[in-house]
């Protein structure tokens, strides 16, 4: 029998919906309402009325569903999923612990998903391969990022100000879009501020603050005011 040689020191990393560090934040108790759909500790919340919120949603932004430690299961069996008419507390600001259902990088912009609320992030920048003719715009190669509707374009031969108005054949990589300006612009890198596709909404003043995610998993976010 051989004798232990090492000793891992590594602690376990964070539980989603924690507060990461004791820096500056901001909470506020709103009453949970959110059938069909859960209530998952660290996901993103709306208004859905007055001192009501809903998880995901498309109002005003509620905050992240916190502090998963502090509240009472009817079961008293664990659980990441509170019942409807419970109140939660939303944090606006701070650095917290939330699962991310993508890669991600520090900087990264934080996005919800507008059904489930879950969190996955997405470079502040798009860069993409992309050629226009009249007001076709067709992507043969992205790098990083979505394309979607709204985004202003900037690139070789790209007249300013032209801006993505429809999806053509591409809904967020490769294919067509219409632009808004009629042009030629040959074959080039393009870059453009990102934007949320479809179902998905930018977290308010959120980014990725800690540790580079190669897959989905457990990472860190700073919200600012």
């Amino acid at each position: 029998m051989s004798f232990q040689s090492t000793v891992g020191l590594n602690q376990a990393f964070g539980i989603q919906g924690e507060l990461y560090a004791n820096s500056p934040s901001r909470a506020q108790s709103m009453t949970l309402v959110s059938t069909p759909n859960a209530n998952t500790i660290g996901n993103a919340f709306t208004v859905l009325s007055e001192g009501v919120a809903t998880v995901g949603g498309t109002g005003v932004f509620a905050g992240i569903l916190a502090n998963p430690k502090v509240y009472a299961s009817s079961t008293l069996t664990a659980t990441m999923v509170l019942a409807d008419n419970t109140q939660g507390e939303l944090v606006t600001m701070g650095e917290m612990t939330v699962y991310l259902n993508s890669a991600a990088a520090i900087g990264d912009k934080v996005v919800y998903d507008t059904t489930t609320g879950a969190l996955s992030a997405v470079p502040e920048i798009s860069s993409f391969t992309g050629a226009i003719s009249t007001t076709t715009l067709t992507v043969s190669a992205v790098a990083k990022g979505n394309i979607a509707v709204g985004q202003v374009l900037t690139g070789e031969n790209v007249v300013p100000g032209t801006v993505i108005t429809a999806l053509g054949t591409g809904t967020g990589g490769t294919g067509t879009y219409t632009v808004s300006v009629s042009q030629t612009a040959v074959s080039a890198t393009i870059t453009a501020p990102n934007v949320p596709v479809s179902g998905k909404a930018f977290v308010p003043n959120a980014e990725v603050s800690h540790y580079t995610l190669s897959a989905a998993g457990l990472g860190v976010v700073t919200l600012t005011n």
